[in-house]
């Protein structure tokens, strides 16, 4: 993999990774910006992961294991991330046509990011909220990383999760002090 997909790979992992919970802001958390931001968000976040899924046949996998995830546990509760999902389809459509995508290693990712779930719910059940976060978040990852005998899927994991943090952290902020002239000249507030 040359530096420059790397980069990219990056970029797109952070951006697709802060996009989906941006996007979560709007819908679920009181965030106001401007009429159709969420979907405009939704489309962004789709197609940093359809790049994602492009430029690295192994991210690609888990993309749309996650997404059958998804569908399986009927998560894709609001607009934005249904239009998300669809763009996610249409490359995941073309890149199994074009050969980018293998078919059995995108039902591997989805049968192992399926049982961690499972076996995670189990452990929330005895143990708690942070013993499951964890085991959603990061093993599935981590055994698709070993399967693949790369470091790259949960690498660029990572970075997803980070664009996630960072856009809690901001948002955690922003609760505090939204009246500031910047917030208002760019239109975010909170819904009433």
């Amino acid at each position: 993999m040359s530096t420059d997909i790397f980069i990219y790979l990056i970029i797109t992992s952070f951006i697709y990774g802060f996009g989906q919970d941006f996007a979560d802001l709007l819908d679920e958390h009181g965030l106001k910006w401007f009429k159709g931001s969420a979907i405009i968000i939704g489309v962004i976040s789709g197609i940093a992961a359809g790049i994602r899924m492009i430029l690295y046949a192994p991210t690609g996998a888990q993309e749309v294991a996650i997404l059958l995830y998804w569908l399986v546990m009927n998560k894709l509760d609001y607009l934005n991330h249904q239009i998300s999902a669809a763009i996610i389809l249409l490359f995941s459509f073309w890149s199994f046509r074009s050969g980018i995508l293998d078919f059995s290693l995108t039902m591997i990712c989805f049968l192992t990011i399926l049982a961690v779930n499972i076996i995670a719910k189990q452990i929330k059940k005895r143990y708690g909220d942070v013993w499951f976060l964890f085991m959603r978040r990061y093993i599935s990852i981590i055994v698709i990383s070993i399967i693949v005998g790369s470091i790259l899927p949960f690498l660029f994991h990572l970075f997803a999760m980070l664009g996630v943090i960072v856009s809690t952290l901001w948002f955690e902020r922003f609760e505090k002090n939204n009246k500031t002239l910047f917030y208002r000249k760019i239109g975010l507030s909170l819904k009433r």
